[in-house]
């Protein structure tokens, strides 16, 4: 076993159980942090599922009976992921249903405001939200557009990380070069994890941003 494959596998274990932490905690925060948390969590899984990919492109190279052993393993974790992200869906399905009664509720409270001030107030009241709902959709476009380039980054290291093991399988005698090779690849991770932390705050403060304005408006 690689010492990088046995990387992979505690840092996956390590996202799980933080995965498991925040999934058992986020019914208890408030919705905006509820927001934040579920998109955090969702990161983690793209961080969990790419640490499996890499212990597939590490084994690829062992001999049989290692390699075996190791994809009995690697089907487990993913078996693990699976199942956790069933449970991260039913979650956030209940949390969609608890803000969708939430908006039920305000809206019945607007409109019994509303009807105590006369039909305009309720109908530039109404165009109002219907204007931040739709910068509100803007704002989570914007967010998944940037989540998507993020996975095409990390799909990208991946076929790096890929032609790497293959330049190892054939080419033995660089083998000495292979520490250097990994750390980069670690630090190329860490920074695009950090940047998308930055983007999702960026564009976190943006939904916020707008919601305050519009619940300023109203």
């Amino acid at each position: 076993m690689s010492d990088l494959f046995e990387n992979c596998e505690t840092e996956f274990n390590k996202i799980i159980n933080q995965i498991e932490k925040m999934l058992g905690n986020v019914q208890n925060l408030d919705q905006n942090k509820k927001d934040k948390t579920m998109i955090d969590i969702k990161y983690e899984f793209n961080e969990a599922d790419q640490q499996i990919k890499q212990m597939e492109i590490e084994t690829s190279s062992l001999p049989i009976h290692t390699k075996q052993q190791l994809q009995q393993k690697i089907k487990r974790y993913r078996n693990e992921w699976d199942n956790l992200r069933k449970r991260y869906i039913k979650v956030e399905e209940s949390i969609n249903d608890d803000k969708r009664r939430d908006s039920l509720m305000d809206q019945k409270i607007e409109l019994s405001d509303v009807e105590s001030t006369g039909r305009e107030r309720f109908i530039k009241t109404g165009a109002m939200l219907s204007d931040g709902t739709s910068k509100l959709k803007g704002a989570l476009k914007e967010l998944y557009q940037v989540e998507d380039t993020s996975n095409h980054i990390s799909a990208a290291i991946v076929d790096q990380n890929r032609k790497l093991g293959k330049m190892i399988q054939d080419n033995n005698d660089i083998n000495s070069n292979l520490s250097e090779s990994n750390r980069l690849a670690d630090r190329i991770k860490r920074n695009i994890r950090k940047n998308k932390v930055v983007l999702y705050v960026v564009s976190l403060i943006i939904i916020i941003a707008i919601g305050i304005i519009v619940w300023l408006k109203v």
